[in-house]
């Protein structure tokens, strides 16, 4: 936690640091306003979009300089949302207000997205390539407050029990690859979406109030680069750290088995959980995305290996001297010297490393939990559930697997453009 609102009995609260120290009031000497141009894109299509392939235009019906320079990034944890900034502030940027500005105008933000040919998604259809636009106009009405910074970002304003902000939501144009997507406008009662051929046209309005220059947080947050952000060194040098990456590893899976494993988990959703809900343990290691792996495991597995392997999870190498990141984003990141023994991994070259799991069948379940073990019979993992928790097939280890090889491409994609790439030599 960085930024909390604390809240006393008579409905007064106080922006407060990790530390509960409260943020301040120090602000600057002008009214100014913080433009943040947000664009929404469904997150599985957000395969199919490069932030070097768009670009933001801002523009508005009064004098408010603009940078020379607008960049697109990712900068927030869910990856759907491209964020428009500047070289020193990617959430955003703050300008003066002229002296003579109305208290009404509008800024419109002009996307124009190129669009990457993409595969068959879960509706059948194809996302088509080709380049879309999405003109958001936002009119906004200026307001008296406690500071002089108007930010476009709610998580700014004021609140008090007795008057919430006018609007509850950011102002966040959406971007449809597909042509049949639903676009949300969840309390966004002022919305208005107009949609011809590759364009979208959306209009609103906010009122937004001004607070101190410290009390408007998210100006300078979001500067550090996220997971889908990070840009591996893919050609690893022959140091130590890849040594140690390649004696993890009892045998390299052929680069096209992961790709296939990839692309088969694309398309893993709630309807197939549904499905297996009655069905016993182990029933997801027969999926695509796993089996074909698995067989070859098995075929080619270490003579130490004397539990069938069921299901993997990949681990990647996203920097040259980091340690490995969980494709199963909620298992914390671990170093590679002496991560496993070896004969319970392996590895797609030296961007990858897959733990190895046995199958469902050899978990073991107790008063402690289940313990999920490696080929050898040792203990991969354990997790704290009881008897009836397992009846819910979440819980396999080949569920979470799936997942992980699903959002692969998304959340690590520069190590997948690497895979690729050495595939196609």
């Amino acid at each position: 936690m960085k930024v909390a609102m604390m809240i006393d009995g008579d409905g007064n609260s106080t922006l407060v640091d990790s530390e509960l120290r409260p943020l301040g009031k120090e602000d600057v000497g002008h009214p100014t306003l913080h433009i943040l141009p947000k664009l929404f894109v469904h997150g599985r299509d957000t395969a199919y979009l490069r932030c070097s392939d768009m670009q933001l235009v801002v523009t508005s019906n009064i004098d408010i300089p603009m940078p020379q320079a607008i960049g697109v990034t990712q900068p927030y944890p869910n990856y759907s949302y491209y964020v428009g900034g500047t070289e020193g502030s990617r959430n955003g940027w703050l300008v003066d207000l002229p002296d003579d500005s109305p208290q009404s105008f509008w800024v419109r933000f002009l996307w124009t997205i190129d669009v990457l040919p993409g595969s068959q998604l879960d509706s059948g259809r194809l996302v088509a390539g080709g380049v879309r636009w999405v003109e958001h106009t936002v009119d906004i009405e200026i307001c008296e407050g406690e500071g002089n910074v108007h930010s476009m970002d709610p998580c700014n304003w004021a609140y008090s029990a007795e008057r919430a902000p006018p609007l509850l939501t950011s102002a966040i144009g959406f971007a449809d690859l597909r042509g049949d997507a639903v676009l949300p406008t969840a309390d966004r009662d002022s919305l208005v979406i107009e949609q011809d051929g590759a364009t979208i046209r959306m209009r609103e309005r906010m009122m937004i109030r001004g607070v101190p220059l410290a009390q408007a947080w998210t100006v300078g947050a979001f500067q550090d680069l996220q997971l889908h952000e990070q840009r591996p060194v893919v050609n690893f040098e022959l140091d130590e750290l890849t040594l140690m990456h390649r004696r993890n590893a009892s045998v390299e899976v052929p680069s096209e088995m992961f790709i296939d494993a990839v692309n088969a988990a694309w398309s893993f959703s709630e309807e197939d959980v549904e499905a297996a809900a009655k069905a016993a343990p182990g029933v997801f290691e027969e999926h695509d995305a796993l089996r074909k792996i698995c067989s070859w495991l098995n075929s080619n597995r270490s003579p130490e290996a004397h539990l069938e392997i069921g299901s993997f999870m990949p681990h990647v190498r996203v920097s040259a001297d980091g340690p490995y990141w969980c494709a199963d984003r909620q298992v914390p990141n671990c170093e590679i010297e002496g991560y496993c023994e070896s004969v319970n991994a392996a590895r797609v070259g030296d961007v990858v490393l897959l733990e190895l799991r046995a199958a469902q069948r050899h978990a073991q379940l107790d008063d402690n939990g289940l313990g999920v073990l490696g080929p050898n019979g040792r203990e991969v993992y354990s997790i704290g559930i009881t008897a009836d928790d397992y009846l819910d097939r979440r819980f396999d280890s080949a569920y979470d697997c799936i997942c992980a090889l699903r959002d692969f491409r998304l959340n690590f994609p520069a190590a997948w453009q690497a895979i690729t790439a050495s595939s196609a030599k």
